[in-house]
């Protein structure tokens, strides 16, 4: 049976000879850096949503008549 393994500067550490601390503190490691690519997508998500409710803003203004000033 193969054992999950964990390479921590260069090094293959067996997950199961790791202390109890030790996997805790690997378990955190993995689900931060699973919520940060979630939060990348998701701030990759909204950076388009962003720039394409600008553009139709702009599109809006720009495409409504000028009005005219009476002197």
């Amino acid at each position: 049976m193969s054992d999950e393994t964990v390479k921590i500067n260069d090094v293959e550490y067996p997950v199961s000879e790791l202390t109890n601390e030790q996997q805790y503190f690997l378990a955190q490691v993995n689900d931060l850096r699973n919520k940060t690519g979630q939060l990348r997508f998701q701030l990759d998500q909204l950076a388009i949503s962003e720039q394409h409710f600008s553009k139709m803003l702009i599109e809006s203004v720009e495409g409504e008549p000028e009005e005219k000033t009476v002197n």
